[in-house]
């Protein structure tokens, strides 16, 4: 049996991914995974909205966060309902921040049979500060080639 990414060996393995990306959905006739498609995160906020979304005091000491949302994913691609699962660290208003930038990501939207279905979605969104100034490498230089003349002793010296 296949789930669209991940490979699930019988009944158990169905209901494992369908508890797993459905939320509280009952079933009363076993679905075949072949034609469950989880959903999937299709656009992200830009990096200009991140930058503004980054909470003042963190940015000033250039603090990183990894906050955990559990949202409902909707058949239209938006998502609603957005519920903060975890944050580290907390309380330096990464987790509102993470909250502000929900409108801003779209989803495609689990199918079952091929028809979009609302359904749970859990996923962490990390900020980090990029650099005032990056360090950009210089031109690549292919190396000159060693030839058996450049390694003998010069005579007359």
């Amino acid at each position: 049996m296949k789930v669209t990414g991940l490979r699930m060996p019988g009944l158990a393995g169905a209901v494992l991914a369908l508890s797993a990306c459905g939320g509280a959905t009952t079933v009363t006739a076993p679905i075949s995974p072949d034609r469950v498609t989880l959903p999937v995160l299709s656009e992200m906020p830009s990096s200009e909205a991140m930058n503004d979304a980054y909470p003042g005091f963190a940015a000033r000491f250039d603090m990183t966060a990894r906050i955990g949302l559990r949202c409902v994913a909707k058949i239209e691609g938006h998502l609603q309902d957005c519920t903060v699962t975890s944050a580290s660290p907390d309380g330096l208003g990464f987790a509102e921040a993470a909250l502000s930038l929900t409108p801003l990501i779209r989803v495609s939207p689990r199918r079952v049979d091929g028809e979009a279905t609302d359904s749970s979605i859990v996923f962490n969104i990390n900020f980090a500060r990029a650099p005032a100034d990056p360090i950009l490498p210089g031109p690549k230089r292919s190396p000159r080639p060693i030839r058996s003349r450049d390694c003998v002793p010069s005579r007359g010296t």
